[in-house]
């Protein structure tokens, strides 16, 4: 994929490692957690992403989490030889075979869009066995309607012709590009996050490998596996996401009795990016709340708001951390509260503020 090393301004760069297993030389993000033994957080990006994609929420969760973040086969740093299969079995075979690896078994598995697949195959194909699993607009069944039936063959038909990854990716180089991609997720990200998918989806052999992933992406066999999932699983729907609507989300639950949905009113399809304070106090169990807006606000559980931020507020002044009332001068804490430092202005109003403009906290269906 993209030549090591990282560039001096990625995300986390100091967190990256390198590590081979199976024929792939895997791009791995990790935090060490509070100490020795600390339970492990995996998280798994979507489509077209990177270890990037959590660079706001894995700080919060190493406060009591090791968090590992790797990027997956075809995508970002990790090297992927042509002959790697990308289908969901063969995604989820390789990210358990590094988990072996590295001897650790998470106890929570957090996958976005794509990487909640991954993670539900993990536990349902793979023995993984989580104490839960949260998902971020969570693409885990087949897509309804013309554009579900149209998606597998046109992504095969794109991922067959070798000009197509090149060709995408000299668009996308092009300026302005990177943030029309963004703007049909429905999400607002802060100029970093902007900066690097542009890095990635300017890059021909990550554009190829997304692509490759797309056209082997077969839902189906997950959909029907479903029923036999034990694990708790939390869903977190974007109620402004363009590419996947919390209908998606609903369908889910349909399917399986006590799957938690908590839909987020003024997110989009990069909710985890947008507020990270809210999706860590999901995956710490942290909603639904008495008051939900509370949530939104901050995301902190009732019985300890200390650790909503993972320490990162003022104690005296808890409410202020989550509304943006952040010491300016601790830039270090901003990231531990899941705000972005002063220096990473956020483009546009923010997912709180859009929040509060619609007048509406997260609505929780259990």
């Amino acid at each position: 994929m993209l030549d090591e090393p990282l560039p001096a301004w990625w995300p986390h760069r100091g967190r990256s490692q390198f590590v081979d297993v199976q024929g792939l030389r895997w791009h791995l993000q990790r935090w060490s957690g509070p100490g020795e033994g600390a339970p492990v957080a995996l998280l798994l990006h979507g489509t077209g992403a990177a270890s990037h994609s959590w660079r706001h929420l894995a700080p919060l969760l190493a406060a009591r989490h090791e968090v590992l973040a790797p990027d997956l086969p075809g995508h970002g740093f990790t090297r992927t030889p042509e002959r790697q299969a990308l289908t969901l079995p063969a995604v989820a075979g390789a990210v358990a075979a590094l988990l072996a690896v590295l001897q650790r078994r998470p106890v929570l598995v957090v996958g976005h869009s794509a990487g909640a697949a991954v993670a539900l195959q993990l536990v349902l194909h793979e023995g993984l066995q989580p104490e839960r699993v949260v998902g971020v607009n969570a693409a885990v069944l087949p897509l309804q309607g013309p554009v579900g039936r149209l998606f597998l063959p046109a992504a095969r038909l794109l991922s067959a012709n070798p000009l197509v990854a090149p060709g995408f990716a000299a668009w996308a180089a092009l300026p302005g590009a990177t943030r029309r991609l963004l703007k049909g997720t429905g999400s607002r990200i802060d100029p970093l996050g902007e900066r690097c998918y542009h890095h990635l989806v300017a890059d021909a052999r990550h554009a190829r490998g997304a692509l490759r992933l797309m056209a082997s992406w077969d839902l189906a066999p997950l959909e029907r596996d479903l029923p036999a999932l034990r694990v708790p699983l939390v869903l977190l729907a974007g109620a402004a996401d363009r590419m996947l609507p919390p209908s998606h989300a609903r369908r889910v639950q349909q399917r399986l009795g006590g799957v938690n949905v908590h839909e987020l009113p003024g997110l989009g399809h990069l909710a985890h990016e947008e507020d990270p304070a809210l999706v860590a106090a999901a995956c710490q169990g942290g909603m639904p709340l008495d008051d939900p807006a509370a949530a939104c606000r901050g995301g902190m559980p009732l019985d300890d708001p200390a650790a909503a931020c993972q320490g990162g507020m003022p104690l005296d002044d808890p409410a202020a951390a989550c509304e943006g009332g952040m010491p300016p001068d601790d830039p270090a804490a901003a990231c531990q509260g899941g705000m972005a430092p002063a220096s990473l202005p956020v483009a546009g109003p923010s997912a709180a503020g859009r929040r509060a403009a619609g007048g509406a906290g997260c609505r929780s269906r259990a």
